[in-house]
């Protein structure tokens, strides 16, 4: 009985962790459903024909959680969108808006972004490499932007407010929130980080997940692979 309890119990506070936590379980909208469009979207906007569609896996994940994501032992795990050269890796539920069209509408714009991000050379900042192949991704698909400005809207009204945060994770917000401040404005192209951004690029895993971005991998480093090369010469 006293196990029953406990698993009860259990179950409880994670769902009620998961719903203060921003899980609009009443919008869910699963990738399976969503799988041609993404794919359509992908190809249309360049996206290599080698590059297969994959549920993104478990990754740690930054921001500060509230006491009931304590209790619960939840908040300290995320599925985050990533592009890798041959596999783009989405969450296989997205529920993180209140509306279920705006969940929709993610996946659409993760789609056309993770197209641009392959024509866009990385430099291993994540939120640099974002906003550039943001601004590549709306001059494919300029009728998306619309959409953008909603999703933006609602990313930026569901960030960790700032007082709950010090020191680096609260340098790190604010550069997150200035580079969506940024898109939203549509001055992404003079995105005003500086001060904000400390002496080392935003990790993702110090802050909460920004939905509307994807992972991206530093480019390869050449002068080290010249190095190895020129060696054995």
């Amino acid at each position: 009985m006293e196990e029953w309890v406990g698993r009860q119990w259990h179950r409880f506070i994670t769902r009620a962790a998961g719903s203060e936590a921003g899980h609009h379980e009443a919008a869910a909208v699963d990738l399976s459903e969503m799988r041609r469009a993404i794919e359509l979207m992908f190809r249309a906007g360049g996206g290599a024909a080698a590059v297969r569609l994959a549920e993104a896996g478990v990754r740690a994940q930054g921001g500060p959680r509230d006491w009931l994501q304590r209790l619960a032992g939840t908040g300290t795990q995320v599925r985050r969108p990533r592009l890798e050269p041959e596999v783009l890796s989405l969450p296989p539920r997205l529920a993180v808006l209140a509306e279920r069209s705006l969940n929709r509408a993610l996946y659409l714009w993760l789609a056309a972004l993770a197209a641009a991000l392959q024509e866009t050379p990385t430099t291993g900042d994540w939120i640099e490499d974002n906003l550039r192949a943001s601004r590549r991704a709306l001059v494919r698909f300029p009728g998306l932007q619309p959409r953008l400005q909603r999703l933006l809207a609602a990313q930026l009204a569901a960030r960790p407010p700032g007082e709950r945060l010090n020191g680096r994770a609260a340098r790190a917000e604010r550069a997150v929130a200035a580079a969506l401040r940024s898109m939203l404005d549509g001055a992404a192209a003079a995105t005003p980080l500086g001060p904000a951004r400390d002496d080392a690029p935003v990790r993702l895993d110090e802050v909460a997940p920004v939905w509307l971005w994807i992972e991206t991998q530093p480019a390869p480093d050449t002068s080290t692979a010249c190095a190895r090369e020129c060696s054995s010469m």
